[in-house]
């Protein structure tokens, strides 16, 4: 199960750096569950393409942003990283990123970050 994991988050990390939102919701499961700290839960594939469409717009642009990830572990169905990300538009410090991967899909994921904006979000 662990490969199996590992295979769908880092899937999913190459389609996030290439900013390939249709890449990306292929690997969630259709009442997949992103928990952001200090957001409302975003459920469901609509408001999950929705999110990453506006953080693709207005804070990460494609081609114009590099992610980077460290200390990450799996184990069986579940994943754990530290990440960061820089764009022109903002620098996504400190971040950590809990995923939960059931036959091959994304079920749950939870994400914090300190997001310090270069200039206000567009």
């Amino acid at each position: 199960m662990t490969g199996a994991t590992r295979d769908v988050v880092l899937r999913h990390l190459d389609a996030w750096r290439r900013g390939d939102v249709d890449g990306i919701m292929q690997d969630y499961a259709d009442d997949a569950v992103i928990l952001v700290a200090g957001a409302d839960p975003v459920v469901g594939k609509v408001a999950i393409r929705g999110g990453f469409e506006q953080l693709f717009r207005a804070v990460f642009p494609t081609g114009r942003t590099m992610l980077t990830t460290s200390d990450d572990v799996f184990f069986e169905e579940y994943a754990w990283m530290r990440w960061a990300a820089a764009s022109p538009v903002a620098q996504g410090r400190n971040g950590t990123e809990f995923l939960r991967v059931v036959d091959g899909k994304i079920v749950c994921q939870t994400t914090a970050v300190d997001l310090v904006f270069e200039a206000p979000p567009a």
